[in-house]
Formats: structure tokens, C-alpha cells, sequence
């Protein structure tokens, strides 16, 4: 099953996990009553559904991280461009609302963390987080599309 399905977006190194179900639970991370919205900002501006920074966990390996979470998007804007012109589901949505979420908290800790000089970045990691922001934009796009062809 999708991270969807499940309720969260765990995404472990082997790919085969995404198909197992924990529990069947389906909470909306946001809801969207406005096609305004910006799905990428929403991170740092849905102050009513975004966690308190007290409840927050130090992600361990965070540029693995990023990397799992950038595959995870790509997947899922290929399979929408393959069926470009259908409507996709909403699991679909939620799915990539998860994935901007997850992404734009984790950069912006990155960036936290190397501007106060305690991460050290290589030029791969580099590259790696300017692929997570570009993803950022690109799925933010999308869904913004695909709002407007449903109006």
C-alpha cells in the first residue's frame, strides 16, 4: 500500500515496504478549502496544522532522508504525467501534500542547521537539496494544475 493508504509517510530502503499496511487509518494532513493555496509554503504558514517545533524529532540522517523523499515525489509525478488529461485520486493528493510537507520541513532544517554551522554540506549534498527544492516547485505546480482543470 501508498504511504497514503497507511496514514504516513515512512518510506524505508526497501521500496517493497510502501505495499505493507500498518493500520488503515486516513487522516487528511490538510485540507484545502482555497485554490489559492500554495501546497509548497504550506509548511510555514498552516501554523493550525503543523506540529509545535517542541514535538519535532532530529531527523539522524537527514540528507538520506531528503534523497527518500525526492525518489518518492519523482515516482509520483511520473505517474501523473503518464496519465496526464485523468483526474487523479485522492490518495494521489494526499500522497504529494505528505511529500511537500515532509520535504520543505526537512530543508528548511537542513538549512537551519548549516547556516548555524552545525552540519557541513559536500558538494553532493548540495546538489541533493537544491534537487529537493526544484521537486518542491515542480509538484507544487502540478497540484496547482490540476486544481484548476477541476474548477
Amino acid at each position: 500500500m501508498s504511504p497514503a493508504d497507511r496514514g504516513d509517510s515512512e518510506v524505508s530502503e526497501n521500496y517493497s515496504s510502501l505495499f505493507y499496511s500498518k493500520n488503515d487509518r486516513f487522516t487528511p494532513l490538510v485540507t484545502f478549502e482555497d485554490d489559492s493555496v500554495s501546497c509548497a509554503s504550506i509548511a510555514s504558514q498552516d501554523e493550525e496544522n503543523t506540529p509545535p517545533a517542541s514535538t519535532h524529532t532530529k531527523e539522524s540522517a537527514p540528507l538520506k532522508r531528503v534523497v527518500q523523499l525526492v525518489k518518492l515525489g519523482r515516482n509520483q509525478l511520473s505517474n501523473y504525467y503518464g496519465n496526464l488529461g485523468s483526474i487523479p485520486t485522492a490518495s494521489w493528493f494526499y500522497t504529494m501534500e505528505k511529500v511537500l510537507m515532509d520535504l520543505s520541513v526537512l530543508l528548511r532544517s537542513i538549512k537551519d542547521d548549516y547556516k548555524s554551522g552545525q552540519l557541513v554540506l559536500s558538494r553532493n549534498d548540495r546538489k541533493t537539496l537544491s534537487l529537493g527544492y526544484f521537486l518542491i516547485k515542480r509538484l507544487d505546480i502540478s497540484l496547482k494544475d490540476i486544481i484548476n482543470l477541476n474548477n
